[in-house]
């Protein structure tokens, strides 16, 4: 009997823990909803939105691990685009980190950045923002719900 109340004594402290840390991390940041992105550069935060971000065409192929090929045809704004919109010059940048809602995430280039027609965030038909870099072999760098972006300086 009195096994069980130890093992019932951790699992409420450690469910304790648990509930403090989630509080603690939501606590401190803006909960990023789907369609919106959050660009963090050192300690400057910026937020957009779908309409800021499908501002043009973007037609291309990505291919996958496989070696299949994925069309896509929507409205998006190259990455370089999006940073100098809130004051950010991308060819300043060293490294951008994407990350979706579940923290997957994806690195590019200040100079992929730089490369016409490479790097850009589309708006999909759900309301949500995908980064696409076209011209890779495997498109594990296709970030689908982007949530946030943040900026390395070089």
């Amino acid at each position: 009997m009195k096994q069980k109340k130890i093992i019932l004594l951790i699992i409420l402290i450690l469910a304790a823990v648990v509930a403090l840390l989630m509080i603690l991390r939501l606590t401190g940041d803006r909960i990023v909803e789907q369609g919106q992105v959050e660009i963090i550069r050192q300690e400057q935060k910026w937020y957009l939105g779908e309409t800021d971000i499908a501002k043009v065409p973007v037609k291309g192929e990505l291919v996958n691990g496989k070696g299949e090929r994925v069309s896509i045809d929507a409205k998006g704004s190259t990455m370089a685009d999006v940073l100098t919109s809130v004051g950010i010059d991308p060819a300043e940048v060293g490294i951008v980190k994407i990350y979706a809602q579940d923290e997957y995430s994806a690195e590019v280039s200040g100079e992929e950045l730089l490369e016409e027609g490479k790097v850009y965030l589309i708006s999909g038909e759900d309301g949500t923002i995908t980064l696409v870099v076209f011209g890779d072999s495997n498109s594990k760098r296709k970030v689908k719900e982007v949530a946030r972006i943040e900026v390395d300086p070089k």
